[in-house]
């Protein structure tokens, strides 16, 4: 919705409507009393004595002039830019800032997490924290991933979004469902993996058992069959998935990544050692999805904000390392994908809560237009 209202894909003159307004709880207390201004809108701090702090959002909903469909739209509210607007600052400055104060709550209470004994801050750096004091560089940081966001192609644009708010989602769930929680961030990963990483599937990538059983039914057929036989399982089927993840995590991970786990005291994190875990995480989604199976213990326990941990021999990321391994993939994945200032697309079906009927012509009955 963001993204829309930026006017970059009108294809006729856009008409300012009406100026919106709502409040976001968060952690998150801005420097200074001016606005911030960014490409998904402003933020203005507000003044409280206790709880959740607010922040007041507000932006210009713009329509544009004779478009083909919704004519007589007015404004959506502020409700659909309020949410997407939560998420993006929400991940962009890894801080909790959602329109719901009981949610907020909720989340900073600093209550043990319902299926067990830590608490949600004790595994998330800053997300939880009662109170997060941003800093010039982390608002620079939301002005410059908001105008990165909002400047995608519409294609990469959605994926993004989707991954964004897939990944905060999973962050509030670690309050109350540690494997839900996990897995949830794994898949904000591969979602973009499945989408935008040009793997072409080849017959090897097929798993060995199915691949032989169908390669001894294929003797004797003739080559050309078999061969469009094999192509038309590799196009239904998705292939090499867990590979795929790895490969999308290991390329996305820029020198910045592991200087800054240099810099904040941990082992600076080596590649194969992230590969090693990405596979473990991959796992852990797979097992909790297919058979509800419970990740290993100790990645529930406080692990002193530690990215990776050794467990029996294996390599696991932690909440914090997983967490950050997302960001990182998703804002790497912001930062390359291609930047476009105007689009060719119909978005008009894309707009909150407008929706296709299908409305059938009865047998005897005529529907006045």
């Amino acid at each position: 919705m963001l993204q829309i209202n930026s006017g970059k894909m009108f294809a006729n003159e856009a008409e300012e409507r009406s100026r919106l307004r709502g409040v976001l709880h968060t952690n998150l207390q801005l420097p200074g009393k001016s606005p911030v201004e960014t490409a998904i809108g402003s933020i203005l701090p507000v003044t409280n004595l206790r709880g959740p702090r607010a922040i007041v959002y507000e932006l210009t909903e713009r329509f544009e002039k004779d478009p083909p469909i919704a004519a007589n739209l007015h404004s959506h509210g502020v409700d659909p830019y309020l949410n997407e607007a939560a998420a993006i600052i929400s991940f962009a400055l890894n801080v909790t800032c959602t329109p719901d104060y009981q949610l907020t709550q909720r989340l900073l209470s600093q209550r043990p997490n319902l299926m067990g004994d830590a608490q949600p801050k004790d595994l998330l750096s800053r997300v939880f924290d009662e109170q997060v004091w941003a800093q010039p560089a982390d608002v620079d940081d939301l002005v410059r991933f908001s105008e990165r966001l909002i400047g995608l192609e519409r294609k990469s644009h959605l994926a993004a979004i989707r991954a964004i708010k897939t990944y905060v989602a999973g962050v509030h769930r670690i309050a109350d469902d540690y494997e839900l929680a996990y897995t949830l961030m794994v898949a904000a990963i591969e979602s973009l993996a499945q989408g935008f990483d040009g793997h072409q599937s080849e017959w090897s990538d097929y798993p060995e058992e199915k691949r032989n059983r169908i390669d001894t039914a294929l003797v004797g057929a003739y080559p050309k069959t078999a061969e469009k036989v094999r192509r038309a399982i590799l196009e239904i089927e998705h292939t090499a998935l867990g590979r795929r993840f790895r490969d999308f995590v290991t390329k996305h991970l820029g020198p910045d990544y592991f200087q800054e786990s240099a810099k904040q005291g941990s082992t600076p994190a080596i590649k194969g050692r992230i590969r090693q875990a990405a596979r473990e995480a991959y796992t852990i989604r797979s097992s909790y999805i297919h058979t509800l199976k419970t990740m290993p213990n100790e990645i529930k326990l406080p692990s002193q904000l530690k990215s990776l941990i050794a467990v029996r021999g294996k390599t696991y990321l932690t909440f914090e390392g997983l967490s950050k391994t997302t960001r990182h993939v998703i804002k790497e994945f912001v930062n390359r994908a291609p930047q476009v200032e105007t689009e060719d697309y119909d978005y008009h079906h894309e707009r909150f809560n407008l929706v296709h009927v299908h409305v059938d012509h009865f047998p005897g009955k005529q529907i006045s237009p």
